[in-house]
């Protein structure tokens, strides 16, 4: 089961089925350096990933966030580029483990959601959008500034953002740089929701807790399903075979839950669309 615990630039903080990552250097604006992208890579997501698979494990969902008014200002422009502009190999190698956390979160088998409560550029929108769900706070600063000062958006700021946002709004602030607020972020759909700084906690805790109530393998391959097709050339035939295999897969990894779940909304004891049903709701038509 995983604990609560800190470390030199992130501390993880476990609430019952709810874990929180949050981006400990208030003082950079949580930028990402080479301690962080070490630490992610080689202690943090190790850990967190497999709490996640185990079985036993207690995490249902995963939420991002910074901590003091920064979400994440994105790489550490001294630490990260000027430290180390003289050197390829190393920066290669940096770019490389820094992918690999940033997919680890893209693909984390439980559902995740940004806690977006200030400013967020570059690399910390890229992170942003590699999580599943996102809230901020409508006073909370994004943008792509890279154009800014002489480069293009990468190392997924690029690929992520464009995903997540249409096209005219990515080149926007791709191409001009611009920066925009969480209540912006929220109409061009880059958020799900902002709120007021003061409301969010509380409702990132309330999203959290919806989606923890559900059965969290069922939503992982909701998720899986998604990521595949959004990735991948099918034809609609193809993605259609492809979802009702998974939904077969899912079928037996469940014990088929989901007849269950039909046998219960049948005898009325749940309404789909408007409920989630229960462990209780199913448990007389287990074998």
């Amino acid at each position: 089961m995983l604990e609560s615990a800190s470390f030199d630039t992130v501390s993880v903080t476990v609430d019952g089925d709810v874990t929180t990552l949050t981006l400990d250097r208030p003082e950079k604006k949580n930028a990402i350096n080479p301690a962080m992208i070490h630490e992610m890579q080689a202690e943090v997501f190790p850990r967190l990933e497999a709490d996640a698979r185990d079985p036993e494990g207690g995490t249902n969902v995963l939420v991002v966030t910074g901590a003091g008014d920064a979400f994440c200002a994105g790489m550490d422009l001294e630490e990260f580029f000027l430290e180390n502009i003289d050197d390829p190999a190393l920066m290669t190698e940096l770019v490389r483990l820094n992918m690999e956390w940033f997919e680890a979160l893209y693909r984390f088998p439980r559902a995740t959601i940004a806690a977006v409560n200030g400013w967020c550029f570059g690399g910390g929108l890229a992170l942003q959008c590699a999580c599943d769900l996102a809230v901020a706070a409508e006073d909370a600063r994004m943008g792509l500034s890279e154009v800014r000062w002489g480069i293009l958006p990468a190392g997924g700021a690029t690929y992520l953002p464009a995903r997540t946002v249409g096209r005219r709004d990515f080149l926007e602030a791709s191409l001009m740089g611009r920066d925009f607020d969480g209540t912006h972020a929220e109409e061009i759909r880059m958020v799900n929701e902002a709120v007021p700084a003061e409301a969010l906690e509380s409702e990132v805790a309330a999203w959290a807790e919806e989606v923890a109530s559900l059965n969290p393998t069922t939503v992982q391959y909701a998720k899986e399903v998604f990521q595949h097709e959004e990735e991948g050339v099918f034809t609609f035939d193809a993605a259609v075979t492809y979802e009702i295999a998974r939904n077969r897969q899912l079928r037996a990894v469940t014990s088929g839950e989901d007849v269950k779940a039909l046998q219960a909304f049948s005898d009325k004891k749940f309404r789909p669309g408007v409920e989630t049903y229960t462990d209780e709701d199913i448990e007389d038509y287990d074998d």
